[in-house]
């Protein structure tokens, strides 16, 4: 007489540890996304480095931020996210553009709130409140 075949039992406990994973992952992601939305309102926010390069233009991880539009929604979203930033001013410009261009990318960041002592001019209503 042949022995009956059973199935092993190490398939059905690595099925327990999957879920025991994505549950962990899931808890994980939870823990992140309340972390991310609460330090908005934190004390200490992140501050972000705008540094000026020849022609007075901002660069943001060393991409240029020439053109206005896309200068001044870069501030707003950076702002509405909650971080502060700081403009890195070259100390001798010699071309009267560049100081134009330093100028008006102070005024774009003080409109976006991206100075620790004001709020953006139109500030974006949270959808928790």
């Amino acid at each position: 007489m042949s022995e009956p075949q059973t199935q092993p039992k190490e398939e059905k406990s690595h099925a327990r540890y999957w879920w025991l994973l994505l549950f962990v992952l899931v808890l994980a992601m939870a823990g992140a996304a309340i972390d991310v939305l609460s330090r908005k309102n934190s004390a200490n926010p992140v501050h972000v480095k705008f540094v000026e390069d020849q022609n007075g233009n901002p660069r943001l991880f060393g991409i240029p931020l020439s053109n206005t539009s896309i200068r001044d929604k870069t501030f707003s979203a950076l702002s509405a996210m909650g971080f502060k930033g700081i403009l890195v001013v070259r100390p001798a410009t010699t071309n009267l553009h560049a100081e134009n261009n330093a100028i008006e990318t102070l005024k774009s960041m003080s409109r976006a709130g991206l100075f620790q002592t004001n709020s953006p001019a139109h500030p974006i209503p949270s959808p928790f409140e």
